[in-house]
């Protein structure tokens, strides 16, 4: 029964994602059928659980997908634990160190194989361009029919051997450039699981750090927007993980939606946001922040789980401009005390400074 239910989803969804849906729409049902899989097989949705499930319905890693299938097949009190495994395995910061270690061993392989082949096509090169000097000065000299019939011998025998070498290196060649090809694809799934947040589908902290790093390297103004739910915790405590995840989702769309051109919205961390405005002034990226703010207080919050009203929930804002003298830390800083001061000030509040 649980595997018929489980394919159903897995089929459903597949469908709809070959129709012509929007990201926020497709990301919004893929979280949709994971959770799903979670409650049908009675595993609490924590992140690590959830990203697994999340990356299990997109079909994006068929060894995954085989581990998972096998996990939701083992007896209830052991399944979370194996959904554990499997994040820590494929998903979490060892998953990429690890990852990235097996990429660079394939590339020292790949350098090591071409560097033999090479070596032996220069000596076979050498080797041919040696005799072929020897048997022009040997034709040089007074010789026999014999004598310049194996000096042709000789000489196509090498040739051929030459041949056959050089061969071997061009299907050596094409070969590390198919590895290759393969190490840059499992590259940029890592660079890329590296720099998203899996939750929001959003850049995480790693990549705005480093987005923000170059843009005050280069000397560009760029101000900067944080915000942070208010009273998230208590939505986690009372109504579980699901639910502040859902609403965590929705900042991301929210998030989405509301900027554009070179702005960079991302998570950095729990349930604070971060966006980076390089075209944008203070009071631009204030009016944005009560944009922002209004759209998502209107919403009215609902537990999946429980069919229970959560009701309303509001954000705080720190909005700041970078100083000349300005790093990474020190302007995030700015913006946490300001959010910080939005807190105190009684929440659902813009600081500015």
């Amino acid at each position: 029964m649980e595997t018929t239910i489980r394919y159903r989803l897995l089929n459903d969804f597949r469908s709809l994602a070959m129709l012509d849906m929007t990201r926020i729409e497709l990301t919004s049902r893929t979280a949709e059928v994971a959770l799903s899989l979670a409650r049908e097989h009675k595993l609490p949705p924590t992140p690590p659980v959830y990203e697994v499930l999340f990356t299990y319905v997109t079909g994006a890693d068929p060894e995954l997908s085989g581990e998972v299938e096998m996990a939701l097949r083992r007896p209830e009190m052991a399944r979370e634990d194996a959904m554990q495994q499997i994040y820590d395995d494929r998903l979490g910061p060892e998953a990429l160190h690890s990852g990235l270690t097996n990429v660079s061993n394939s590339l020292t392989n790949e350098i090591a194989d071409m560097s033999v082949q090479i070596s032996d096509s220069l000596k076979g090169n050498l080797s041919l361009a040696t005799q072929m000097r020897e048997s022009i000065r040997d034709l040089a000299t007074p010789m026999t029919k014999d004598d310049v019939r194996s000096i042709c011998k000789s000489l196509a025998s090498t040739n051929k051997l030459h041949l056959a070498s050089t061969q071997n290196m061009a299907l050596q060649l094409e070969r590390t450039q198919f590895q290759l090809s393969e190490m840059q694809k499992e590259l940029s799934i890592l660079r890329k699981n590296a720099s998203v947040d899996q939750l929001t589908g959003l850049p995480n902290r790693r990549y705005l750090d480093e987005k923000l790093a170059s843009i005050l390297d280069n000397g560009k103004a760029i101000t900067i927007a944080v915000l942070d739910i208010d009273h998230f915790r208590l939505v986690n405590d009372r109504w579980g993980y699901s639910a502040g995840d859902n609403i965590l989702r929705r900042i991301g769309e929210l998030l989405r939606q509301n900027t554009k051109g070179r702005d960079i919205p991302a998570r950095i961390g729990g349930e604070e946001f971060a966006v980076l405005l390089p075209d944008t002034d203070l009071n631009g990226a204030e009016k944005l922040c009560a944009q922002i703010s209004t759209q998502f207080s209107e919403i009215n919050w609902v537990s999946q789980s429980t069919d229970e009203d959560i009701g309303t929930m509001t954000l705080s804002f720190g909005v700041t401009a970078a100083a000349p003298s300005a790093t990474v830390d020190t302007l995030l800083d700015r913006a946490d005390m300001l959010v910080y001061e939005a807190k105190s000030a009684g929440r659902n509040t813009i600081k500015v400074g």
